[in-house]
């Protein structure tokens, strides 16, 4: 009976001691997360923006902030406004910020009618100019009145649909010589032109992958004539068929879409 007296006040005195232990442990782990300070931001993903710009935008607190006071959603919802962008996360890691975007990449450049460039996105988005995009080797579109007016968004729609259907064919021959896209209003259909400024009437991307392997047919068919067919507009817009057109019948068709 003696013996488990004492092992109950043994007992007693290892919990009372783990318990202020434990607690020590536990403010002082507290005492110390308050004790957090921003310690260094790190931006990743970034190749259009620099890390001055987006942390301008972000409006990114600055070092010595305490941690647990960073809104990274706030962070987040600033950078999302920038043009570039099209995804961002926001993480913190003891003292350090971390920023994770992934920018938009420009697929192709629009020369609208009234001379203006703008480079556009797989997502037909319009972006700003960059220095260094004119060394990119891009697609151009024109015929386009203006990007960013309403009437022609679904025109730059379709036209980057080209420009990826092109790039994403099997063979990648058609997308090397693909020079532009052009929006032809008065027949209400693409072309394209290539850098031997051969022109293909390619109406729309319906059934582009059909339409592109007519072409590739077409060009590696013995008797068709190189020569013949630089001079003529092919016409890929009918089902089954290729049809060469020259520059007179183009403009016959144009007139008879204007007075239809």
């Amino acid at each position: 009976m003696k013996f488990l007296r004492i092992l109950l006040r043994v007992l007693i005195v290892v919990v009372l001691i783990s318990t202020i232990v434990y607690g020590i442990y536990f403010y002082n782990t507290e005492i110390h997360k308050k004790e957090l300070f921003l310690e260094r931001t790190i931006v990743q993903g970034n190749t259009l923006l620099s890390t001055e710009e987006i942390s301008e935008i972000a409006a990114i607190p600055l070092k010595g902030t305490p941690m647990k006071s960073i809104d990274k959603r706030g962070i987040e919802n600033r950078i999302k406004t920038l043009d570039y962008i099209d995804s961002v996360s926001v993480e913190t890691d003891e003292q350090h910020l971390r920023i994770i975007v992934k920018e938009e990449q420009p697929i192709s450049y629009i020369v609208s009618n009234n001379g203006s460039v703008n480079y556009v996105s797989l997502k037909s988005k319009i972006l700003p100019l960059r220095q260094f995009y004119p060394t990119l080797d891009l697609p151009i579109i024109q015929g386009i009145k203006s990007p960013s007016d309403s009437m022609s968004k679904p025109l730059v729609k379709e036209a980057i649909s080209l420009v990826n259907g092109i790039r994403n064919y099997g063979d990648n021959y058609i997308y090397t010589i693909t020079s532009e896209i052009v929006y032809k209003p008065e027949i209400r259909a693409f072309l394209i032109v290539t850098s031997e400024k051969q022109e293909i009437l390619i109406g729309n991307s319906n059934n582009l992958d059909n339409k592109l392997q007519k072409l590739l047919y077409f060009w590696n068919a013995d008797k068709i004539s190189t020569a013949a067919t630089r001079s003529k507009t092919i016409d890929l817009r009918w089902n089954g068929q290729v049809i060469l057109k020259s520059k007179k019948a183009i403009q016959v068709e144009t007139e008879t879409q204007k007075t239809a």
